[in-house]
């Protein structure tokens, strides 16, 4: 028979082979058993986890000053604001990271004014929470002229300054924000 001690596994030394106790080898009745936590009392209740330190630092209000108006909205929206701001001025890897944050969103089912699903197109993230009551069938039309030429374009970058400018302000509208043009 072979010597035990050479680094032969267990299961090949029969059953005769002595459970060895060591460093990563506790007794065996020491062991958790199965189905029995280690920690049976839990995490201490009211103490966040990382995913609810994310969620509140992400939905937390902050000032956004737009020219002479300043707005609170919730920390992620003015991050994706102000990526988008600068991807419209021609800065590509803000203007990148904004894109691939609509595209991630595209990924969950969203359904467009007209109740039809919008996952599959760039301009998908446009039509989310609309209500056509509020646009009229002009601004209907024009919406529909920017969200073609943002998918083919393949993103929001495809659009020029002024057509970046109207299509915020149609989105606006039809989501019911104030739509008063700055000065």
């Amino acid at each position: 028979m072979p010597n035990n001690d050479v680094g032969e596994p267990a299961w090949e030394r029969g059953a005769e082979a002595e459970y060895k106790v060591g460093y990563g080898k506790p007794p065996i009745k020491t062991r958790f058993q199965p189905g029995v936590s280690g920690n049976p009392k839990g995490r201490k209740a009211g103490r966040p986890n990382y995913k609810t330190i994310v969620e509140r630092v992400a939905h937390r209000m902050v000032p956004v000053r737009q020219g002479d108006k300043t707005e609170w909205m919730p920390l992620i929206a003015a991050v994706l604001l102000g990526l988008a701001l600068k991807g419209a001025k021609g800065d590509h890897k803000p203007g990148s990271a904004f894109i691939k944050e609509v595209k991630d969103a595209q990924d969950v089912q969203h359904e467009n004014f007209s109740g039809l699903p919008v996952n599959s197109r760039p301009s998908a993230g446009l039509f989310i929470n609309l209500d056509a009551d509020l646009l009229t069938e002009d601004d209907m039309a024009e919406l529909s002229r920017l969200a073609s030429t943002v998918d083919i374009g393949g993103d929001i970058t495809a659009l020029k300054v002024d057509d970046f400018t109207l299509l915020q302000h149609l989105v606006n509208k039809g989501r019911g924000k104030d739509i008063t043009p700055q000065p």
